[in-house]
């Protein structure tokens, strides 16, 4: 999808003999090298970025500083130039067809890693009205659409510039986007998987984790597509 060349994608015995489903592959092998997945073993503990030896980063020191539970972010890419072109197609200019190259794997990454059985409860960062009526859907929900997600957040209008305009420090003082929409029951001893598109700074999930956390939930986590 990125490069237009054809995709040879062979059957293998393998395959054959899993009875899984087959999945069309997006990317060719020389596309999908210009992105670079983040190892799981050398990651930040709290917020996911590439970091060897699987302590907290600078950023994540700060948020304990001021009392924040860390969310244990984990993200599957860098966001490097390749990625940024990607949202760029996908998010900015609503080319909704590519929530593919990565849906599946996305997905498959959140089943295995949060699974339902283990009381994960899966919750989409949502978007602003003005933003969805411009964009016509939410990039997010975009690429965890087979996934059983739940509506707890609303968000309120924003009047100012979009988070992707701001530099890091008016990211950082942006206040609370959020609210509980008025159905939202007690969240007593749920584990809740909050999941969104890019982690930046933080704030926008930290946001929703404190709204979460006080009503009840007992744990409160994230993933990212891209760190």
């Amino acid at each position: 999808m990125l490069c237009q060349q054809v995709i040879q994608q062979p059957i293998t015995l393998k395959w054959l003999f899993s009875f899984e489903r087959w999945e069309r592959g997006y990317l060719c092998d020389r596309c999908r090298q210009e992105f670079t997945k983040i190892s799981q073993h050398e990651q930040c503990l709290g917020c996911g970025r590439s970091l060897i030896g699987g302590k907290l980063c600078a950023d994540c020191v700060m948020w304990q500083k001021q009392g924040k539970i860390l969310l244990k972010n984990s993200s599957l890419y860098t966001y490097n130039e390749a990625m940024q072109k990607y949202f760029e197609r996908y998010k900015f200019l609503g080319d909704y067809y590519w929530r593919k190259i990565f849906a599946s794997e996305f997905q498959k990454y959140i089943k295995v890693n949060y699974p339902p059985k283990d009381g994960w409860e899966y919750v989409v960062i949502p978007i602003d009205q003005t933003t969805q009526e411009k964009r016509r859907f939410n990039q997010v929900k975009g690429l965890v659409s087979d996934l059983p997600t739940q509506d707890l957040l609303g968000v309120k209008e924003r009047n100012k510039r979009k988070q992707s305009q701001k530099n890091r420090q008016e990211r950082l003082k942006t206040p609370q986007p959020f609210y509980l929409l008025s159905e939202v029951g007690d969240l007593s001893d749920k584990k809740i998987l909050l999941i969104d598109d890019i982690y930046t700074t933080g704030r926008t999930l930290y946001h929703a984790q404190a709204l979460l956390l006080q009503r009840g939930a007992s744990q409160v986590c994230s993933v990212t597509l891209a760190r």
